[in-house]
């Protein structure tokens, strides 16, 4: 088999791995953090084979000797990751972990936006009371906020802790992003987008990014368009919602009239599929001179807050959470920005730049401070709590949708032949 050639980059990205991964201060950050975890190589563009681990300086010593370019861990603590494998099942996964890390990755397109989104979910962390928690950049566009799974309580709700993964981190991640999102998108807006240069990055136009929020329930709503139509010979004026304008011309609507609508202007609207809500105040009946009135007393209508959506433009999936999922250790490379992943305190963030990530110039610290015991379970609380009314609003639009079927008189088929 002829044998790849390899890219100037990746030349000099295992040259620098040779140098940066035999300083002994960097093999023991690595170690300390491996313990117990499931630890996987990557070799530039792919990961080496699975479940593996380090124990010894020479094991990250031998990776590097064979391309290993940057390492990648488990959030969940296992008794022993050599059992893993891709035939475990959900319960054999279950009796082989000891506990699990909250691990909130936070990766935009852009690293300002990222720089945000990690202010806010460590002010929200700190407003639920949790104080330790760990920070480090991602080696790219991003940030890694880790909480020690020692700060959350080994049982809730007659739940045992270590079996409640990835259900609860997923949980607490959903929740951290609701909190933080009016706040990201406001401060998203404020930066100053040049909209077509977003365009030209992401092919995202102004309207794209664009979002309504229900005054109720704080959820984006759906848009849709208002067609206002004006008689030609009564001048009766009359709106519809997302009507599709065809050639076929339209007779006004006012008894003993014969003349025809012409569509006059169109305007957006927004209506909240959980709860209703719209913006839209219907006009019905004839007033004088013929001309459709508006009802003072509709129901239900309200103002929707409009602005940019920061999520849209610099997205945040926090909820990326699987079972094994793996995440790149501390003070471990990145393959494609020579930079390492460099463990950061908070009044570092706002200044952070790239350049403070130049893996021989950083300074090494831990990534995890202890917690204080089940510092964490208001967080856990709150965010079930969340999770649980999230989940009945779901259902209660997708049952909705499906509201209108459930009159409707099917044809019966045979599926037997």
């Amino acid at each position: 088999m002829e044998k790849k050639e390899i890219g100037d980059k990746e030349k000099r990205i295992r040259s620098l791995t040779r140098m940066y991964y035999s300083n002994p201060r960097v093999q023991k950050a690595i170690l300390d953090f491996a313990a117990n975890r499931e630890v996987v190589p990557r070799y530039f563009e792919g990961f080496g084979k699975r479940p593996d681990i380090l124990q010894y300086p020479s094991d990250i010593e031998g990776f590097v000797r064979r391309g290993a370019t940057s390492f990648h861990a488990s959030e969940e603590i296992w008794t022993d990751p050599l059992q893993l494998s891709s035939d475990s099942t959900f319960k054999d996964l279950e009796n082989l972990r000891k506990s699990w890390d909250l691990l909130i990755d936070i990766d935009s397109p852009f690293l300002d936006c990222s720089k945000i989104a990690t202010r806010l979910i460590i002010e929200a962390l700190e407003n639920q009371g949790v104080k330790n928690w760990g920070l480090k950049f991602s080696g790219s566009k991003g940030f890694h906020i880790i909480v020690s799974g020692k700060a959350f309580p080994k049982e809730f709700n007659g739940e045992e802790m270590r079996k409640m993964f990835p259900i609860w981190p997923r949980a607490i991640c959903g929740y951290l992003n609701n909190l933080i999102k009016p706040a990201y998108n406001r401060e998203v807006a404020q930066m100053g987008i040049d909209f077509e240069a977003l365009e030209t990055r992401t092919k995202l136009k102004r309207e794209d990014v664009e979002e309504a929020i229900c005054p109720d329930c704080g959820l984006p709503g759906k848009k849709g368009k208002i067609t206002r139509f004006i008689c030609d010979t009564c001048g009766t004026s009359i709106e519809r919602k997302d009507v599709k304008v065809i050639k076929r011309r339209l007779k006004c609507l006012k008894s003993g009239c014969a003349g025809i609508l012409q569509v006059v202007d169109e305007k957006d609207y927004f209506v909240c599929e959980h709860c209703g809500k719209t913006s839209w105040n219907k006009l019905e009946g004839f007033g004088e001179r013929g001309r459709v009135v508006r009802s003072g007393g509709e129901e239900n209508v309200g103002e929707f807050e409009q602005g940019i959506s920061g999520e849209k433009i610099a997205n945040m999936d926090l909820v990326l959470v699987a079972p094994r999922h793996l995440f790149r250790m501390p003070y471990s490379l990145h393959e494609k920005t020579a930079l390492a992943s460099v463990v950061l305190r908070k009044q570092e963030l706002e200044n952070f730049s790239p350049k403070d990530a130049d893996p021989f110039k950083i300074e090494i610290r831990e990534f995890m401070p202890l917690p204080k015991p089940e510092e964490a379970k208001q967080l856990l609380a709150r965010a079930l709590e969340w999770y649980r009314a999230k989940e009945i609003r779901e259902k209660e639009i997708e049952d909705k949708k499906f509201d209108k079927y459930k009159k409707e008189n099917f044809e019966k088929v045979d599926l037997k032949g």
